[in-house]
This record gives C-alpha cells, sequence and structure tokens, in this order.
C-alpha cells in the first residue's frame, strides 16, 4: 500500500517519479540499514569482528534478505563492496528529504522526548547514542530538532566504554529478547528462563514478548518436542 509519486526532484529522481515499496532497490536499502548497524552495534559493545567472522555475517546476511523477496544478484558480492555501495549511497542526493516533508517537519514543535524535564536527561543520553551511529550526513538531513554538538559528542565517546562493561554484566534473560530465546529453546541451545526472564516476556508486545509461544523444549538427539 507503499506506493505514490515524488513531489519534487530528489537526487536523480525526477518530480512525478512513481514509487513502491517492494521495488527491489528499496528493499536492498532497507536491509543495508539493517545489517550494516546491527554488526556496529555489536562490536561497540564486544569486539570487533574477524575478516572471517565478517565474510560468515555477510553470507548469513544474505539468506536474511530472502525474506524480504530480494533477489540475491542483486547483493554487492562482498563485505567490502557493500560497505562501499552503503558510504555512496548515504553520500547521494536519493536520501534528501522534500520540501514537502520539511515543511511538516516545522509543524512539529521540537522533539516531544526532550519536552519533558523528568525524561530530558535519560533522553539526551540515548538520542546522543542515536545520533552518533548515524553517518553525518544523515544526521544532518534528518535529525532536525534533535541537538548534536559538543556536549552530546562528548558524551557519546564517554558512553561506549561505560556501555560495554556494564553491557557483560547484564543477565542473559534482560540481554536477548524473549522471542530469540524461546526460538533457542525450541532448538535445544538453551534450557528453560528464569524469573527474569519470563517477567520480561509479559511486558513486552509481541513480536518482542513470549506470550504466545508454548511452553516446550527441543531434543537434540531426535529433534522431538518435550514437555518444558
Amino acid at each position: 500500500t507503499v506506493v505514490g509519486e515524488i513531489p519534487e526532484r530528489i537526487g536523480r529522481y525526477e518530480a512525478g517519479h512513481a514509487y513502491h515499496a517492494n521495488e527491489q532497490e528499496v528493499l536492498v536499502w532497507v536491509w543495508a540499514t539493517i545489517i550494516k548497524p546491527v554488526k556496529e552495534i555489536y562490536e561497540w559493545l564486544h569486539r570487533p569482528l574477524t575478516p572471517e567472522e565478517t565474510r560468515r555475517y555477510y553470507e548469513e546476511c544474505k539468506l536474511f534478505s530472502l525474506y524480504f523477496g530480494i533477489d540475491l544478484e542483486l547483493l554487492p558480492p562482498t563485505w567490502e563492496t557493500f560497505t562501499k555501495y552503503f558510504d555512496d549511497y548515504v553520500q547521494s542526493g536519493d536520501l534528501r528529504l522534500s520540501d514537502i516533508f520539511r515543511a511538516k517537519q516545522k509543524q512539529t514543535a521540537g522533539n516531544p522526548l526532550l519536552r519533558s524535564p523528568a525524561s530530558k536527561a535519560a533522553s539526551t543520553w540515548f538520542l546522543s547514542l542515536q545520533m552518533g551511529l548515524l553517518p553525518e550526513k544523515v544526521r544532518q538531513e534528518y535529525a532536525t530538532g534533535i541537538p548534536y554538538g559538543r556536549f552530546e559528542k562528548a558524551l557519546y565517546g564517554a558512553s561506549i566504554p561505560g556501555l560495554r562493561a556494564a553491557w557483560r554484566r547484564v543477565p542473559e534473560d534482560l540481554r536477548y529478547w524473549p522471542a530469540y530465546r524461546a526460538a533457542m529453546r525450541r532448538v535445544g541451545a538453551e534450557g528453560r528462563p528464569g524469573i527474569l526472564g519470563r517477567w520480561m516476556a509479559r511486558q513486552l508486545p509481541p513480536p518482542f514478548g513470549d506470550k504466545k509461544a508454548p511452553a516446550i523444549s527441543v531434543s537434540l538427539r531426535g529433534l522431538e518436542p518435550v514437555a518444558a
């Protein structure tokens, strides 16, 4: 249902250019914006991937792209060519916001997350992390109304070591999505969740929680369902 025409010239697209959310080119870009930050955040919290791990990660991401209905031939063949595709697309004019969209942005009086004094400190910290992860050109184009000056940059840089150290101490029940852990239990990769895990599953809405998932595990030997 996401279809329409571009109202004005944006990058290489002329005004009146028809678009559709299920176009292959669009799907490849959406897929790219998922897999690149995942690697960056993992390395942010843990360690850089080795060249072999990076190669394996990208090959598995290609399989993930099949869920989007993407033709594998359209994907860059290696991680190196993928990062070049990503960086070139960011630097192109194709991600520019239209003047019509900018006019709508001005109708919103600032960022609502920064209006409440009670939430301003937490929101400033969280948004500094989000802004720090964005490429510079994307941040300038899209992060209208969200401050990212000298203070926010320093906050971002100072947060990385602390988050990396804290992340290792967070219980696994809180570190991973309940739906992911339920999937791991279904293939016998881990046991039943603890009290914290069950609490987390009840708090999160679908599909992130695990309210409707059957309480079963799987035998690794015969892959037969076993009562949990």
